[in-house]
């Protein structure tokens, strides 16, 4: 099977739990004889956006598209940005695959499933976070509060205030509810992370599977030794 995963980061460059987990899976699909086709972002300072590398990493293809960091033009072009668009078509044309799975779309854009969808490419969403939920990532608040969730959209509009976006962030919810309710196939690390999505998206109700986050390479620990007499 030819697999394209899309990602916020992959290592070397990206090492946070995402990308891990992404990386792990990518190496172990390998293993199982399938073909791994990554499309990540690559912050590019003052570069030119749109910078496309490829290089391989551990044997599974890596394109690293280049995004440019700070402000965008528009609150939109957070989660639902053209940016990414001709970048990212070009790769579903050239690799072809599947199946596309999304591991993040954090500094990405949810236009990436919508184009795969277009091309008639099924997709798999791992929900590793809230980042569907709240612009914020983790559900807390401007002040560091757990969040009882966006309620729509609602509560998202004071909690952003400071950023001037308004009516904005209800908007932002209903595109990821439009986003999710596209995907194929959903997953979550926990029965407490997919709760919270049904919560707010109701018709994710038993669609959302659970997938326990596991150890890629156990270590092995030395029996203990008997007690001397």
């Amino acid at each position: 099977m030819r697999i394209a995963v899309a990602v916020h980061g992959y290592p070397p460059g990206g090492r946070g739990g995402v990308e891990q987990v992404a990386s792990e899976q990518a190496s172990a699909l390998l293993a199982r004889g399938h073909e791994v086709f990554v499309f990540a972002r690559e912050a590019v300072g003052g570069a030119a956006e749109g910078t496309v590398v490829d290089e391989r990493v551990d044997g599974v293809m890596v394109r690293r598209v280049g995004v440019r960091d700070g402000a965008r033009e528009s609150f939109a072009d957070y989660y639902d940005g053209r940016h990414l668009d001709a970048a990212f078509a070009d790769f579903l044309s050239e690799v072809s695959p599947d199946v596309l799975h999304v591991q993040h779309l954090v500094t990405l854009s949810g236009r990436l499933v919508a184009l795969a969808r277009q091309s008639g490419i099924p997709c798999v969403l791992s929900l590793h976070d809230a980042w569907y939920l709240c612009h914020r990532l983790f559900l807390l608040d401007a002040e560091g509060k757990r969040c009882p969730g966006p309620d729509a959209g609602l509560r998202c509009v004071p909690c952003l205030a400071e950023h001037g976006v308004g009516e904005q962030v209800r908007q932002r919810f209903e595109s990821m509810a439009v986003l999710l309710s596209g995907i194929d196939a959903l997953t979550a690390p926990s029965p407490s992370l997919r709760d919270r999505y049904i919560e707010q998206y109701p018709f994710l109700e038993g669609r959302i599977r659970i997938v326990e986050p596991g150890l890629a390479r156990v270590p092995r620990v030395a029996p203990p030794r008997p007690a001397s007499r």
